[in-house]
Formats: C-alpha cells, structure tokens, sequence
C-alpha cells in the first residue's frame, strides 16, 4: 500500500540519520580522547627496526619477541614503510578510522524498516574504557574491527556457508591478541551443531561438515602456524617472551577474574543493562537460547 510504502521510506531515511548522527559523534569521541600509551612506543621501536632493515627486535642484534600483537607490528610497518609517516599520530589516526568503521558496520548491520534504537552502540560510546583505548596506540582498535566482523559472520550465520572467510577472520584475531585462541572451539561448536547438513556448491556435489571443518582450519594452519613456525626460528621460543616475563610459565587465569572483577567496579551501569539485556532477551526454547524476534532488532 502507498502509505505504508511512504512510511517506511521515512523510517528508513531517519534511521539513516540517526547512524550517520552516531557516526559522527563516534569519531568526535575516539578524537577527543586520542591518547598513546607506553607500551605502545614498544610496537614502535619493532616497526623501526623492521623497515630500517634490522630485523624484528628492540635492541639491534637481540632476538626479542617483547610484542604480543605481531599483526599489529604488521600493519603499522607496512604504512610506514608506504607513507614513512611519524608512528604516534599514525596509531592514534588508524585507532580511529578502524573503530569508527567497526561502529558503522554494527549500525548499517541492520537494514529493516522498523524503529531504529542502537542500544549496543550506545553502550559502547558511553563506555570510557572503549573510547580510551580506541586510540591507545595499541592494537585494541584492530581488535574491535575483526571481532564485529566474526560476530555479523555469525549473526548471518554465514560461519558454516563461508567456513574459509570465518577461518581467515579468526587467523587475523589470534595474530592480532593470542587469547582469542579461544574462540576456536565455540567456531567449531558453531559449525558441528548447524542445521543445515550440507550446503550445495552444485546440483552433484554437496559439501559436508567435513569439508567445512577443513575449510575452516586452512587459513588458521596457514597464518596462525606460520607465525609460529617463524617464531619458533626466529626467536628460537613457543611463546612471546612477555609470556614468560608476567608468569614464568605459571597459568595466569587468576589476573583474567581481576579483569572482570575491576570492570564490574568500574562500570556498574553498564554490567548491569548488559545482564539485564542478556537475561531479558533469551529465552529458553527446546533446547537452545532463542532471542526473540521482537527484542532481536532492539539489541543489534
């Protein structure tokens, strides 16, 4: 009907502004908070090094690995090595354009004609540790860029149709912060229990959860294991040596619960919409967490 055709062009173009508005007042935000740690100026001393031609270490000579995010060393050498710009004002303007392309994928994720009410985004802007360290000169930005991009991959359940894609994504992330290491088994408890038995390439030949495990694992063997292969040669060590420096190889689980225990002290407001929002929009349906469809679009 033309009514509810006109009506849905207006919703449309004011969720349009209302993302475009949230956009610009993301960049604002991350801007106005741009800092640089100090450790970042230790991924700086490596990207010197590397594209002067001495190799990734801090101290000529000394095969060091004191860095736990080699696809950020990665990225900064490669922009310095194409723009030979200055490395500080390089992170802090990289933090912002990844953070601020990550909020914009989560806002344009959704693309339907009813209400707009981005209450994840919000969440996120009004978090100071998210503003912070958008711009820290770490990694965290790159970090914020791939985890959205695993998570609209599994939203879209495309993890089991692009087994590839998502084992590619997840490579990037481990090289980006080993920890996320751990998202492999919930990848895989992803791709063994989806409905669909088989995807059809063509009318001859479906493939199998087999063939996607496998899939799944290629760009993780290749990029993942290649590291550490390089590693392992280089810096002659199965870990970073900020591993053994922290711990001396003791499990360092504790300090994560302290992580946890520090951010619910900090940000009480927002733990509590977050658990607010978890409990109030799964419910529990045959057997598996549901989220219903009139609270799904609230909280995307």
């Amino acid at each position: 009907m033309p009514g509810s055709n006109n009506k849905a062009t207006v919703i449309l173009k004011l969720n349009s502004i209302a993302k475009i508005i949230l956009i610009i007042a993301s960049i604002i935000l991350f801007a106005t908070r741009s800092w640089t740690g100090e450790d970042a100026f230790i991924f700086f001393r490596y990207v010197d090094n590397l594209v002067n031609g001495n190799g990734l270490v801090f101290n000529f000579g000394e095969r060091v690995e004191g860095f736990t995010s080699p696809l950020w060393i990665f990225v900064l050498s490669l922009i310095r090595l194409i723009t030979n710009f200055d490395l500080r004002p390089t992170a802090i303007i990289l933090g912002i354009i990844l953070s601020t392309i990550s909020i914009t994928l989560l806002l344009f994720f959704d693309n339907s004609k009813k209400v707009f009410f981005p209450l994840g985004i919000i969440l996120l802007m009004a978090n100071s540790a998210f503003r912070d360290f958008a711009t820290s000169g770490f990694e965290t930005s790159l970090i914020y860029l791939l985890i959205t991009a695993f998570a609209i991959l599994i939203k879209k359940s495309l993890i089991y149709e692009r087994p590839f894609l998502a084992g590619l994504i997840l490579s990037l992330l481990i090289l980006a912060r080993p920890e996320t290491l751990l998202l492999i088994p919930y990848a895989l408890i992803l791709l063994v229990t989806e409905k669909k038995k088989y995807i059809k390439t063509d009318e001859s030949k479906p493939r199998s959860k087999f063939k996607q495990i496998i899939l799944f694992f290629v760009p993780i063997m290749l990029i993942v294991g290649g590291y550490q292969i390089f590693r392992m040669g280089y810096y002659a060590s199965f870990f970073p040596n900020t591993y053994y420096a922290k711990k001396g190889g003791e499990i360092y689980m504790a300090q994560g619960m302290h992580y946890l225990s520090d951010f619910i002290k900090s940000y009480k407001i927002s733990f509590s919409i977050i658990l607010i929002i978890i409990i109030g929009t799964f419910r529990f349906d045959k057997g598996f967490y549901t989220v219903p469809h009139k609270l799904d679009h609230l909280v995307r």
